[in-house]
């Protein structure tokens, strides 16, 4: 549900399915899965304290399929 539902729609369904307000919780709900990847990646790869040439990349896990799909991005 992280990246197919919005911060409200989530609070609105567990209040709902176990009567429990969840609003003073932040999900943290990606839309833009990939987009938020490359974002992560581009930010450790310019940490200041990492060597340079360290190799940083990362993957989407399906959760239906059970693939990865490896992100790569310029840094």
């Amino acid at each position: 549900r992280m990246a197919s539902a919005t911060e409200e729609a989530i609070h609105a369904l567990i209040a709902e399915q176990f009567g429990v307000d969840t609003r003073s919780i932040e999900f943290r709900t990606v839309q833009d899965q990939r987009q938020a990847l490359e974002t992560d990646i581009r930010r450790i790869r310019s940490f200041p304290l990492l060597p340079s040439g360290l190799v940083v990349g990362g993957a989407i896990y399906d959760v239906d399929t059970g693939a990865l799909t490896p992100v790569d991005t310029v840094s």
